[in-house]
């Protein structure tokens, strides 16, 4: 988050634009002096960069120290800014780098300790410097704003070394030749002055209490929530991650028992019933019939796999929903606490489901393996009962035209006549005159000939 610099910033002086743009690229570094109003840390940065001649740092040193003179002290740009917030109705609609922004100006002016009024100084400063004897104008000028500024942080009036430093702290070329004015050494060690300014009114800082709670609980409400909806973001990224790896971790033990199973049970079965049909000689058989166990196995495991899966997205969906809907009613503590407990139970509902399955998949084996040998039997019954009723019906016809060719030998064998009986003996003239006629034999029925 950027830092506001209350009094660059609550100024506006067209005279920093020029200023910033001379130390271009180190705009970011000049901003955060004219707010500090450092004067040696200008100089570090001159001589960092290196590009300066002496006359042009003088220039930027001479143009900083115009600048500072303008701006605001931070207590008088913090209370301006404070000045500023008054309507407090628009605050929950500011982002979170404003609030701060503001957060950040209520606690540093509440806790400033109780000043003395800057122009108060100022006036007085110069009220008293003016009634001075000795003391030269262009001297005045000088001495105002290093004495203001010296005041405002001790609080009280400088000795003469200590003035010495403060104006040579503020790159002032003829501060030597001012500090040797005995007139000024007077000023400073008079003890009227020295009462007057030690016990000037202080000002104290606004109670920012209650603005300082009003803007922490919008943050709070914010940062609540953001966190309830990461507490919740979490647990719909990574519980469906741990429900997989859990479900895949119970499914590897379930297909090594599948494995199991096979190896000891079922391709055992698989070559007793060859054995019995008398086709354990083929590989094609053996194979067949260990594929078949095999592909039961592990529809069995895939079948269960799908449930499970199917379980777990339930279970997920159940608790986010839940989750869902109480996001706005809980305390952030509360939430957290909630979705850890959602997380528990969607892991015990599915460690359930594995304790609820256990030794199931072995019965379903044992069922199906039970299930394919009745329809082994059951086909192999079948093919029985058609190859018996070919060969009997087989045996009828060749016992049908057995009895059929039998019959009719008989018949031909033993000459069956079909005719009247014989009449008496013929004179042989009547035999002459009205011949016999010569037995008529009855046809062979045609079945016979079939």
């Amino acid at each position: 988050m950027a830092k506001r610099r209350f009094r660059v910033e609550g100024a506006g002086l067209e005279d920093t634009k020029g200023f910033i743009q001379a130390l271009s690229p180190y705009s970011t570094e000049a901003l955060d002096l004219l707010e500090s109003g450092d004067t040696k840390g200008l100089k570090k940065l001159l001589d960092s960069i290196g590009k300066h001649t002496p006359e042009e740092k003088a220039s930027l040193t001479s143009q900083f120290q115009q600048i500072q003179s303008k701006l605001p002290t931070r207590p008088v740009a913090l209370r301006q800014y404070i000045d500023q917030l008054k309507d407090t109705t628009g605050e929950a609609a500011l982002t979170d780098e404003e609030l701060q922004t503001r957060l950040g100006a209520y606690k540093e002016i509440g806790g400033l300790s109780p000043e003395t009024d800057r122009a108060v100084v100022e006036r007085d400063i110069s009220s008293k410097l003016a009634n001075t004897q000795n003391i030269s104008l262009s001297d005045k000028s000088i001495l105002t704003p290093a004495l203001v500024d010296f005041i405002m942080r001790g609080r009280r009036l400088p000795s003469a070394g200590e003035l010495s430093g403060e104006l040579e702290s503020k790159n002032v070329t003829a501060w030597q030749g001012v500090m040797e004015n005995a007139a000024v050494t007077n000023f400073l060690n008079d003890q009227d002055n020295k009462n007057y300014f030690a016990n000037l009114a202080s000002v104290k800082p606004p109670d920012t209490s209650a603005d300082q709670t009003r803007i922490q609980e919008i943050l709070n409400s914010r940062m609540s929530e953001t966190q309830k909806l990461e507490a919740l973001n979490q647990f719909l990224v990574e519980t469906p991650e741990e429900l997989r790896q859990s479900r895949e971790s119970y499914l590897a033990t379930q297909e090594e028992l599948g494995g199991q199973y096979l190896r000891e049970r079922a391709i055992p079965n698989v070559l007793v019933g060859l054995n019995r049909r008398g086709t354990i000689e083929s590989p094609s058989e053996v194979a067949s019939g260990i594929a078949y166990e095999a592909g039961g196995i592990q529809s069995r495991i895939e079948e269960q796999a799908r449930s499970l899966a199917s379980e777990d997205d339930i279970f997920f969906a159940d608790a986010a929903f839940r989750l869902k809907t109480s996001r706005l009613e809980s305390s952030e503590l509360d939430y957290r606490t909630q979705v850890a407990a959602e997380r528990t139970r969607v892991r015990g509902e599915q460690g359930q489901g594995f304790a609820d399955r256990k030794g199931q998949l072995s019965r379903d084996f044992d069922a199906d393996m039970l299930r394919r040998e009745s329809e082994r039997n059951l086909r192999l019954r079948r093919s029985e009962l058609d190859f018996s009723s070919g060969a009997a019906a087989d045996a009828t016809r060749s016992s049908l035209l057995s009895d059929v060719a039998s019959s009719g030998g008989s018949i031909i064998g033993s000459k069956l006549i079909y005719g009247d009986r014989p009449k008496s003996t013929k004179t042989p003239s009547e035999t002459a005159a009205n011949p016999t006629p010569a037995p008529a034999i009855k046809p062979v029925p045609s079945i016979i000939g079939r």
